[in-house]
């Protein structure tokens, strides 16, 4: 190899070197790089040769026709509704005149995934396929906060986001975005208050992010079905606990065992729980 030659790799691994270490020193654009690359990713894997989902299980429509959707999948003729195969399309459909609605967390997404139906083009007034965007841009959020939030070195961060997003992206619980179930939302609501609760006990501007995070997540996670419901008691307790974790006072200092639950930080993360708490009781 040339002198040349040598010379030019090493400006290769210096100019590479010098990526990472700015995307190092920049949390705000290593959250970003972790977050488009994951969700490309989860588009590529829910798109790609075709867009995947899960058949229904007869517990559909249950879903589909409450809070104000009153929904119904456009079945092609002679095919089978249930179990067999998994359609997108979904139009107002008079059979849930007579179906009892399930309340759950899920309308949420659903409900802007029919605005994003029109934005997108999609045939149907309610189309699966956006709901599975906004699902693989949600679990993105939960993997880009989760791992930028823990005090680890890029490598280690990396390894995060890839560990999270081979978990998200199993088929065990991907398949699942784009189908007309509630589990959705719980599994991406967990991993929204796995990420906000790493941020807790940091500061009031890193609270205050975490917070915002596991406080979504934990109404996602909470409300999506009635039997996780229980649910709100170690969410809520996870806060407020991880709230008062070395926490400082004004000076710097960390606070006694019991101070600690005496600051903003851990009121806010105590207001949040209660709301938490009022939610799933209501």
């Amino acid at each position: 190899m040339t002198e040349g030659n040598l010379t030019a790799r090493d400006g290769q691994d210096a100019r590479a070197g010098g990526r990472l270490a700015r995307l190092a020193a920049r949390p705000a654009a290593r959250w970003l790089s972790i977050f488009s690359v994951s969700l490309g990713l989860l588009a590529v894997r829910f798109l790609v040769p075709g867009p995947v989902g899960q058949a229904d299980n007869r517990d559909g429509p249950r879903l589909m026709c409450g809070r104000g959707l009153g929904l119904g999948p456009v079945v092609p003729h002679g095919a089978p509704r249930y179990f067999r195969y998994a359609y997108f399309e979904y139009l107002p459909s008079p059979s849930c005149a007579s179906q009892h609605a399930y309340p759950s967390s899920e309308v949420v997404p659903l409900e802007m995934a029919r605005l994003l139906t029109r934005v997108l083009r999609l045939p149907g007034t309610l189309n699966l396929i956006a709901v599975g965007l906004l699902m693989c841009a949600a679990a993105s959020v939960g993997i880009a906060s989760l791992a930028t939030g823990l005090r680890l070195r890029l490598w280690a961060q990396l390894a995060v986001a890839g560990a999270g997003w081979l978990i998200m992206a199993d088929a065990a619980f991907f398949d699942i975005n784009a189908g007309p179930f509630s589990d959705s939302a719980a599994l991406i609501g967990l991993l929204l208050v796995a990420a906000g609760v790493v941020y807790l006990g940091r500061g009031w501007r890193a609270t205050l992010r975490g917070l915002a995070l596991a406080g979504s997540g934990g109404l996602l996670a909470i409300l999506s079905k009635e039997q996780y419901l229980i649910l709100a008691v170690p969410i809520c307790l996870t806060l407020v606990l991880a709230s008062a974790r070395g926490a400082p006072d004004a000076s710097g200092e960390t606070l006694s065992r019991l101070r600690r639950f005496r600051t903003q930080q851990t009121g806010a993360a105590v207001a949040v729980a209660a709301l938490l708490a009022v939610a799933a009781g209501g």
